[in-house]
């Protein structure tokens, strides 16, 4: 897992961690957590963040990078609208030919169209613990419990069930837009 700045310019920095919140959400998950030394709120598309992303990919070789979509980027974090630039080029540019998908925002972006979908059901309450280990960030109506639960079950409508099922058993998903995928 790859955060390009440190949250060093959120609210109320000083009774907060949110490197450590990162660490810890990312272990629970199994993740490795790269930060990047770009200033949280100034991030910008350069020659730098491209180059920076280049080299992780290089030493990493992912099969499947995941970053933000930002769609309609008026209303986006103007660090993810970078990022997801940034990361498609590099992206664009790997000659291994990742599979690159766009991850649902967090402002119900009504230009975000998913077209890949990953029933995340059985690693649902791994997932929900972890966001709730950002504990700096609970106030926001994104990290409630409620607002997450609502928002993993929404493309569940998307997909039929079993004609005679007894019950109607929840799924859980994470929605994604395909930007590139090569075999």
């Amino acid at each position: 897992m790859v955060v390009v700045t440190r949250g060093e310019n959120g609210a109320d920095v000083a009774s907060w961690d949110r490197m450590n919140e990162a660490r810890r959400a990312a272990e629970s998950i199994g993740a490795e957590l790269i930060f990047g030394d770009f200033s949280d709120g100034f991030v910008t598309v350069s020659g730098d963040l491209v180059h920076w992303i280049e080299g992780l990919m290089q030493e990493w070789r992912p099969d499947i990078v995941l970053t933000h979509f930002t769609g309609d980027n008026r209303t986006s974090h103007q660090d993810h609208v970078a990022v997801e630039a940034a990361v498609q080029i590099a992206v664009r540019r790997a000659p291994w030919r990742p599979t690159l998908l766009l991850g649902e925002g967090i402002d119900h972006d009504m230009t975000f169209r998913p077209n890949w979908f990953v029933d995340i059901t059985e690693d649902y309450e791994t997932k929900a613990a972890a966001i709730a280990m950002h504990e700096s960030q609970s106030h926001k109506y994104y990290m409630r419990r409620e607002h997450v639960d609502v928002r993993s079950r929404r493309w569940d409508i998307n997909f039929s069930r079993p004609s005679g099922a007894a019950e109607y058993l929840p799924r859980y998903w994470e929605a994604y837009f395909l930007v590139q995928h090569a075999m």
